[in-house]
């Protein structure tokens, strides 16, 4: 039988919240679509917080334009790369790209 996990947030909890106290500096964070919506937030909060964001998405454009807002955020280095999730080789050259750092990935979201 599934018991729920209390974790002390609930629907009304900002992203903010969750995060608050918690530092990702020098953390890398691998991110497929951070350009808009739920991505975008999340990428976002994670900035603030100090991580390295490696970002993918189909709209390159888009994730240059969130590069940009998440430069003021106190984000440490982001990384932009193409990625299409209905394109084998896309998806393969996104995992290229980011073993290609030889750092160890401390959260993944995809």
């Amino acid at each position: 039988m599934q018991q729920p996990v209390e974790s002390g947030y609930d629907r009304n909890t900002t992203a903010e919240e969750v995060i608050k106290g918690i530092n990702l500096c020098g953390k890398l964070v691998v991110l497929t679509g951070g350009n808009v919506g739920l991505g975008k937030e999340t990428a976002r909060v994670l900035a603030k917080a100090g991580a390295d964001l490696f970002m993918g998405a189909r709209r390159i454009e888009a994730l240059k334009a969130v590069k940009e807002e998440l430069g003021s955020q106190g984000a440490g280095k982001i990384y932009l790369h193409a990625l299409d999730p209905t394109a084998l080789d896309s998806v393969n050259a996104f995992a290229g790209a980011v073993r290609a750092l030889s750092r160890p990935i401390a959260i993944l979201i995809n």
